[in-house]
């Protein structure tokens, strides 16, 4: 990612939602996505996790996105919700 960043990358735009919990539990899970956030903050490079939930579906909220980030130390990255 370190040569991303020298390309010019400033965001990191990371979707975590009911939709790919199935890809991701096959490869490592939620991890996965503390892994790439984390190496992004240490680069310096914003990063933001998307969750889109079906009201009528279950999958990971941003609540629980929150706290898994807080528990890492990721306090600052940016997270948001789009419920359709």
């Amino acid at each position: 990612m370190g040569k991303l960043r020298e390309a010019g990358l400033q965001e990191l735009n990371i979707s975590f939602d009911q939709f790919h919990t199935p890809f991701l539990t096959k490869y490592g899970g939620f991890q996965n996505v503390i892994n790439a956030a984390s190496v992004a903050v240490e680069l310096g490079i914003m990063t933001l996790i998307g969750i889109v939930r079906l009201r009528s579906a279950e999958g990971p909220t941003i609540e629980w996105v929150r706290e898994r980030l807080e528990e890492t130390g990721l306090e600052n990255v940016i997270n948001s919700r789009c419920a359709i």
